[in-house]
């Protein structure tokens, strides 16, 4: 879930390119981007922090992820 959705922040259609990222990111990769213990510190990374993209992953792959990854708040 966006951060903004979380927030109950006004949002647009970028919350779903923000969300396909993290899909294709953790279905590349296998991971989490946002692993965390409890549900809380999991909704307080993705509220605070930056997804962690694996540098392992292929340089395209690692290019649309932060495009889709750096659009919050705005169209694509």
């Amino acid at each position: 879930m966006a951060p903004e959705i979380l927030q109950e922040k006004p949002y647009n259609a970028a919350v779903d390119w923000w969300s396909c990222g993290i899909t294709i990111c953790k279905i590349a990769s296998g991971e989490n981007p946002f692993y965390r213990f409890t549900k809380q510190e999991l909704i307080d990374s993705i509220i605070n922090d930056e997804p962690e993209i694996p540098k392992w992953l292929d340089d395209d792959l690692i290019h649309l992820l932060k495009k889709v990854g750096s659009n919050r708040g705005t169209e694509i």
